[in-house]
């Protein structure tokens, strides 16, 4: 309180001016702590909610890839599946002439009954390449 005893009243601006007017304001505001408890709370608790949207919406990111990736593999060992033909006898190495047909519609049927987020994949959700893989270069050879 001895701020304000030092006050000349009979000058315009009897503060100094507008900067130290705010800093005697910063410095009254700051010393007075009634409802800093109930303030800080409430900030406090608009970040941790958000906090906590933010990781609810990560982790359902995660789930959704992971059961996307799972889909994904399990089409393609069905797909792989399909390219080695059904009929008997079997026989230990696969023909040459691989029935790409059949590889696709079995990879097409592996996918539409999993399930991501709850809900089974529709024939828009995905699209279906058949190829080629190169292990020596690392490339993708559709056909």
């Amino acid at each position: 309180m001895a701020i304000r005893e030092n006050i000349r009243w009979d000058r315009p601006y009897p503060h100094g001016g507008g900067m130290r007017l705010m800093k005697i304001r910063m410095i009254n505001f700051f010393r007075r702590t009634r409802g800093s408890v109930t303030t800080f709370t409430a900030l406090g608790l608009f970040f941790l909610i958000g906090a906590v949207a933010l990781g609810l919406d990560v982790a359902r990111l995660i789930v959704v890839k992971s059961e996307l990736q799972k889909a994904a593999d399990a089409a393609a060992m069905a797909g792989a599946r399909g390219l080695w033909p059904v009929t008997m006898p079997v026989t230990l190495y696969p023909p040459n002439n691989h029935d790409c047909s059949a590889a696709t519609s079995w990879a097409r049927n592996t996918l539409q009954n999993n399930k991501v987020d709850n809900n089974l994949l529709s024939s828009n959700d995905y699209s279906i390449q058949v190829g080629r893989w190169e292990y020596t270069t690392n490339t993708f050879t559709q056909g």
